[in-house]
């Protein structure tokens, strides 16, 4: 089983490097007895040179940016635009990454529909890193609804720009996002 082979894994690796303590308890819930003297925490960063705030901001968008899968939670982000856009309805949510799962991305855009929010949320696709800059500049907030996660680096280069973040509270995220005072 896959059990099996990642245990074998672990016990043969000399370091087992994660992004975060926090992830510390996933691995354990996969590998009793897990050698902790192994763990290196090696923390996500950006140039915070090329990722910092411009002056550019349009209209009330929320940006997503990462895969299009459904351990991404995007249908919860697209949910809750379609409750926004019934009070103010110039909000738009511009969604941003490669389509991991094309039933996953039918049954999104399904939603969009049955939500009346299709004309709100605009599936952009994978963009290339150079260009991602822009899309985080002209955002009012970022949104990440993962189920699981390590440290994204989308949340760390939304900040870097200076985008309000709302994450799910998973993995390595409360490392990085304190509720209230950097993020939600």
């Amino acid at each position: 089983t896959l059990r099996f082979i990642f245990n074998r894994l672990l016990d043969a690796a000399n370091s087992i490097i994660l992004y975060s303590p926090l992830m510390i308890d996933d691995i354990e819930k996969l590998r009793v007895n897990i050698d902790r003297s192994k763990i290196v925490i090696i923390k996500n960063a950006v140039d915070i040179q090329r990722f910092r705030p411009r002056n550019n901001k349009i209209g009330n968008t929320i940006l997503y940016v990462g895969r299009i899968h459904p351990l991404k939670g995007i249908e919860n982000i697209i949910i809750a635009v379609s409750d926004i856009i019934k009070n103010n309805s110039t909000v738009k949510l511009i969604v941003v990454g490669l389509v991991e799962s094309k039933k996953y991305f039918q049954t999104l855009k399904q939603l969009t529909v049955k939500l009346g929010c299709e004309k709100n949320v605009n599936f952009v696709g994978p963009v290339p890193n150079e260009s991602i800059i822009q899309y985080y500049n002209s955002s009012k907030v970022f949104v990440l609804m993962s189920l699981t996660e390590g440290i994204p680096r989308s949340i760390l280069e939304a900040m870097s720009c200076g985008i309000p973040v709302i994450a799910t509270p998973v993995a390595g995220i409360p490392d990085v996002i304190k509720h209230g005072i950097n993020g939600f």
